[in-house]
């Protein structure tokens, strides 16, 4: 597995040489899962493609899941799919004893991902 962040189109291809079995995370801010997609043509497993330095720690719980699912979307067809979710906190979190949402709005978002991830990730066109 190669983790990366950033813009990884300039060695790419020699990441696909290398033989790595999987790719990660393709940051949304500067690589799109379906142009990865097209260019690895089947070669590597690919992960991620979900925002977790602006969506997770600022977006709404409907803004996640609208992007777990478009991402879902680009990068299920003519695939196996395996989805993941993980994120670091770039802020400290609050904690909290009283609820299962402990720790304020980074941990909601990063469950709502999972959530959703868990909802639509199974698509019908995707081979099992």
């Amino acid at each position: 597995m190669k983790h990366s962040d950033g813009n990884m189109w300039p060695i790419l291809d020699d990441i696909l040489e290398v033989g790595f079995d999987g790719f990660h995370p393709i940051q949304p801010q500067c690589m799109k899962i379906e142009d990865v997609k097209a260019h690895a043509a089947g070669r590597i497993c690919l992960l991620g493609n979900i925002d977790c330095r602006d969506l997770l720690p600022f977006g709404t719980v409907g803004e996640v899941e609208r992007s777990v699912r478009e991402t879902i979307e680009k990068a299920a067809p003519g695939a196996a799919t395996s989805s993941a979710l993980r994120t670091r906190f770039t802020r400290p979190v609050r904690r909290r004893t009283t609820s299962p949402w402990s720790g304020g709005p980074q941990i909601r978002q990063v469950l709502t991902g999972s959530r959703a991830l868990s909802q639509e990730g199974r698509m019908k066109d995707a081979p099992v």
